[in-house]
């Protein structure tokens, strides 16, 4: 595998899908069209939304997954603690909790660079000071042992492909009694022969993804490394209005007319190809949630 040059060389081999996994998060979520576009309004980020009672529109639910977070790790106001957002992306989720835990200090690490580079900025806007993002590998963080309070991937463990590793290493740099949380998919058993089985594997593929975790070997996992308190629940009801809200969007035209009208100048054909790119693998991402190939689950742990 070629250095990333952009990295400067720092991102170790740990996983064969590190070059795939950048270009497509450098490609289609944090892309200069985004880059250059970001104004003062914090967006709530590139995840899905959670709904639950109270909750009516898909961004509302996206912010609610933040709040979601936050609930997981037990965030309090005036309570100072260390954070790390692993696979932060473009750090709307930080971003977000810094501003309503301003004692709390947050760290987001992303293997691509223009999603650093967006976070960065997004802070700058904000005029939040208490959050850094690193270039960097989530599976070889380089924190030292027992660094963070707490630690959270939200939607990006899933890119991992030694989920065993993945474990490893936040156990590593959680301190004692420090919190793991887990919001992700998980998918199903299906027979190889079976057609959905080869529409998913050559989906996953082209976003640079391995497989989705299975949840008990995950589990284990986490026991063995020795962490304790371990509670998962299945919040695939909650996911469940996002990926039909998705659905109807793209299926309705939506997303053809952002096509149209931003693609009138021949110079904007790249965005149209970012745009039908992008909305093929979320309506086959909103498609696999729906026919119950994955589960969406939410897991915390603690470090003895």
């Amino acid at each position: 595998m070629k250095k990333n040059k952009k990295s400067g060389g720092i991102l170790k081999k740990i996983t064969d899908n590190t070059e795939e996994t950048i270009e497509y998060y450098d490609r289609i979520w944090s892309n200069s069209f985004r880059t250059q576009t970001i104004g003062e309004e914090l967006l709530p980020g590139f995840h899905y939304g959670f709904f639950e009672k109270g909750v009516k529109t898909l961004n509302d639910a996206m912010y609610n997954m933040n709040d979601f977070v936050s609930r997981l790790l037990d965030l309090e106001e005036n309570k100072t603690m260390e954070i790390l957002d692993v696979g932060c992306g473009a750090g709307c989720t930080s971003l977000y909790l810094a501003e309503r835990y301003p004692d709390i200090r947050f760290s987001g690490i992303s293997l691509a660079p223009n999603e650093i580079a967006l976070a960065k900025k997004n802070a700058k806007n904000k005029h939040i000071n208490s959050t850094k993002f690193i270039l960097g590998n989530y599976l070889d963080t380089r924190f030292p042992d027992g660094s963070f309070d707490a630690v959270y991937a939200l939607e990006s463990m899933s890119y991992a492909i030694d989920k065993k590793a993945f474990v490893n290493e936040m156990y590593r740099i959680l301190k004692s009694n420090g919190k793991l949380a887990i919001i992700d998919g998980f998918r199903k058993d299906i027979p190889p022969t079976c057609l959905m089985e080869k529409i998913y594997n050559s989906h996953r593929k082209t976003r640079g993804r391995p497989d989705l975790a299975n949840l008990s070997m995950f589990k284990t996992y986490l026991k063995e490394i020795g962490f304790k308190d371990i509670e998962i629940s299945n919040i695939s009801k909650n996911i469940r209005r996002h990926f039909i809200s998705v659905l109807f969007n793209i299926l309705t035209g939506f997303s053809l007319s952002m096509i149209k009208a931003d693609t009138k100048n021949k110079k904007h054909a790249s965005k149209r190809r970012e745009y039908r790119h992008v909305s093929m693998k979320i309506l086959l991402d909103s498609f696999f949630g729906l026919v119950g190939i994955s589960t969406f689950n939410s897991i915390t742990a603690t470090k003895k």
